[in-house]
């Protein structure tokens, strides 16, 4: 007797969203499904305005622009490092993401180097607002502090 011939086996269970009378299995919207919806393409064109905007924050607190590929977007002498993250339109929802292993690098970095603080700087391009907080991490525009590039310079030194 040969026990596959007998028993019908069905993958998933209760709340795995496995239907195999009607077809369907599997959820209706996965997270690569979810984050090609909400993905923004980065442009040539919107790389020189970020990169515009990191010369723009360096300039505001007299600071310097760095390299492509650097850590930190800004750095104060070696005491301050500064991510600054650029908002473009068509981005849905009002946050900053700073991956895992960006901020791993960005903190070894700033261990290495013994500098002071860590902030990141966002840039709105949608309404022009500015926002920065302490430290790196991803952030909600709602938990940073909204300011302009003219004051920038007197709260990060």
């Amino acid at each position: 007797m040969n026990l596959s011939n007998t028993v019908e086996v069905y993958a998933g269970g209760v709340g795995s969203g496995c239907n195999p009378d009607k077809g369907k299995c599997g959820r209706s919207s996965t997270r690569a499904e979810l984050a090609r919806r909400s993905f923004v393409p980065l442009t040539a064109a919107k790389l020189l305005v970020s990169k515009a905007n990191e010369r723009a924050v360096a300039a505001s607190v007299k600071g310097t622009s760095t390299k492509n590929n650097s850590p930190f977007d800004v750095l104060i002498g070696m005491k301050v490092g500064i991510e600054v993250k650029t908002l473009f339109d068509g981005v849905k929802h009002d946050k900053i993401t700073m991956h895992p292993e960006s901020r791993e690098r960005k903190l070894a970095f700033a261990h290495k180097n013994r500098l002071q603080r860590t902030f990141t700087v966002a840039l709105d391009e949608r309404d022009g607002k500015v926002y920065y907080a302490k430290g790196l991490k991803s952030f909600r525009l709602r938990n940073m502090i909204e300011t302009s590039l003219k004051k920038l310079g007197d709260v990060i030194k």
